[in-house]
């Protein structure tokens, strides 16, 4: 980065927002994902204008645009921690059973840095280096739990942590945590799949009025134009858009149940 990049780097905002990019598995600069939104929200707002005159939708469509490359950013970062949390149980046997072959804590961590795919094998590598040069395990372990704040690897964590201060069979204690872990995710699974009926009718509920939309448009080309031209009908539809994301929230809401 040159030093101007630097300095915006530097900037509280971006600096978090640095973070959350790395979170995701991206590595480019925060500042340039701000550019996108940006030029995304500038040229969105620019064709809405030209087509439909309209103040309103142009300053949703802007609004939309904008929020795009973050909500990209925020899909990446779950689906990585996702990823990730799924890997932890195999990297934790892999532990376990280092340990009880008789290899050091932070040799197991190398273990499954080199074994095991990404995305985990990258933050047990980090880790590793982060107790190689010089770091303690309490901090190279908080280290790892900022970089994937998750239950899982919390529990991991914590379960490691405690054991170096008070003592006890390590490996035991991770076996037990592995165990947890597999039956949290089994028990997430099944709660997903006697969810799925509501999932389904909340995508239905929000595709019907755009499906009858489009049928309308391509069966009776001349019956829609006359709402999306006249000032009352583009405020009907940005009314009706706003009210069918709030209700798309809220049934997202109601259907997701944590584990």
């Amino acid at each position: 980065l040159t030093s101007f990049e630097r300095t915006l780097e530097e900037l509280p905002l971006l600096r978090d927002m640095g973070s959350w990019i790395d979170q995701a598995g991206h590595a480019f600069p925060a500042y340039r994902l701000v550019l996108v939104a940006i030029l995304l929200s500038v040229v969105g707002g620019f064709m809405t204008w030209s087509l439909s005159r309209s103040l309103d939708i142009t300053a949703l469509v802007v609004f939309v645009s904008w929020g795009l490359p973050f909500l990209k950013i925020q899909r990446d970062r779950a689906a990585r921690f996702g990823a990730l949390e799924e890997q932890l149980p195999d990297a934790i046997d892999v532990i376990q059973r280092a340990l009880k072959a008789g290899h050091p804590f932070n040799a197991t961590l190398k273990m499954v840095a080199d074994d095991m795919d990404q995305p985990i094998s990258r933050e047990f590598e980090l880790t590793f280096a982060d107790i190689n040069y010089g770091n303690d395990l309490r901090r190279a372990m908080l280290g790892l739990l900022a970089r994937v704040p998750s239950v899982t690897v919390m529990a991991f964590v914590t379960s490691v942590l405690v054991q170096k201060e008070t003592g006890g069979n390590l490996a035991e204690i991770l076996r037990q945590i592995s165990e947890v872990v597999r039956s949290r995710f089994r028990f997430a699974r099944r709660v997903k799949t006697l969810s799925a009926e509501g999932r389904m009718s909340a995508w239905v509920l929000a595709m019907v009025p755009l499906i009858l939309f489009g049928a309308m448009m391509f069966t009776n080309p001349e019956y829609l134009p006359v709402m999306y031209s006249d000032p009352m009908g583009q405020q009907m539809i940005l009314f009706a858009v706003v009210w069918s994301s709030i209700g798309i929230f809220f049934i997202r809401r109601i259907i997701r149940i944590e584990v």
